[in-house]
């Protein structure tokens, strides 16, 4: 009698071999190397009837986006405010201005010298903190004026 541990060795090398054969055969379908006379222009009238979505350029096509630059800028600068204002909010969590909000540290020069200090060195864990303070120290309206 042959142990189970031999027999399920010869059955796996015997499922091994099968299958390996039966790679190396191609089958009949798979692969159709047939010397067909396509011409360019066929295969590229069969790739537009593919619908691919996409078509030619023509003249009386419209022109994305043109005339739209202002209505961009004006966007851009209600974002910028957007950012102003939400950056005012944000609250400091350490340091003399602990509690308070970055638009309160505005108000003074050592508040202003605050945030340049934290747009400068900060290092702690509070990136969105550094952050608001970096908008409010590059938007112009809040730099002091010189005296």
């Amino acid at each position: 009698m042959v142990p189970p541990e031999k027999q399920m060795g010869k059955e796996l090398k015997k499922a091994e071999r099968e299958v390996s054969q039966s790679m190396d055969e191609p089958e009949e379908d798979d692969f159709d190397f047939s010397d067909e006379d396509v011409s360019e222009e066929e295969s590229r009238e069969e790739e537009k009837a593919a619908g691919d979505g996409f078509r030619n350029v023509t003249e009386d096509d419209e022109i994305p986006f043109s005339g739209d630059e202002e209505e961009t800028q004006e966007d851009e600068a209600e974002s910028e405010d957007d950012k102003v204002e939400k950056a005012k909010a944000v609250v400091c969590n350490f340091g003399y201005f602990q509690g308070r909000t970055l638009g309160e540290m505005l108000e003074t020069p050592k508040g202003w010298e605050s945030l340049k200090w934290i747009v400068t060195r900060y290092k702690g864990a509070n990136t969105q903190m550094k952050e608001a303070a970096t908008i409010l120290v590059e938007a112009d309206a809040y730099m002091p004026k010189a005296a």
